[in-house]
């Protein structure tokens, strides 16, 4: 039986090819998040086809199911596209997809207490993505963590480089600043333990 599959290809003159990647990981973050209520992880994995980047290619997984792929393309493939452009490509196995049940949403009344945002500008080492170093924080389990965010990327030969912004809050009280000062010595010591630095 032939697989049914979705590709979605992205393409820019103007953006980095590192940019155009985590635009890709939002959208597909997006997706399984509006059809399915689940959130979605990516792990680095071998190319299956030679148009793939040998380092940039990522298995897509969903509900413990692996639905597809994300990478970036191969230099010498890229080459005979576009001169000066990146492309970064999503393969969806949508079988695998409209496999996964769908979570109910659960609806979660507002905090009327203000939420705290800090913003982190980090160094990544070679070839480190988001989703390398994401681990840092989802293993601590902070329950007043809300969101994390990616909001500035700086990739050259000589430095990488990304900016992420925590949302911390909580629902029956405002957070204090050593609180949440807390969390953020935690978080910088396991991304530590990754090899990232904090940008000074």
């Amino acid at each position: 039986n032939e697989k049914r599959m979705l590709g979605i290809g992205m393409y820019s003159k103007e953006q980095t090819e590192k940019n155009l990647y985590f635009k890709a990981v939002t959208l597909i973050n997006t997706m399984i998040s509006e059809l399915k209520h689940k959130s979605v992880s990516f792990k680095k994995t071998a190319p299956s086809h030679v148009w793939q980047h040998p380092r940039n290619t990522s298995d897509i997984r969903a509900d413990g199911r692996l639905i597809g792929t994300l990478s970036t393309v191969h230099p010498k493939t890229l080459s005979r596209i576009s001169k000066n452009g990146y492309v970064v490509l999503v393969e969806i196995d949508m079988d695998e997809l409209l496999a996964i049940a769908k979570k109910d949403y659960e609806f979660i009344e507002p905090s009327r207490f203000p939420a705290v945002e800090y913003d982190l500008s980090l160094l990544l080492a070679g070839g480190m993505r988001f989703e390398d170093i994401e681990g840092a924080w989802k293993e601590l389990k902070i329950d007043s963590l809300k969101n994390v965010s990616v909001i500035d990327i700086y990739d050259s030969q000589a430095v990488k480089s990304v900016t992420l912004r925590f949302e911390f809050c909580l629902y029956d009280r405002t957070l204090t600043g050593e609180e949440v000062q807390e969390h953020i010595d935690a978080i910088l010591k396991k991304l530590s333990d990754m090899g990232v630095r904090l940008k000074v």
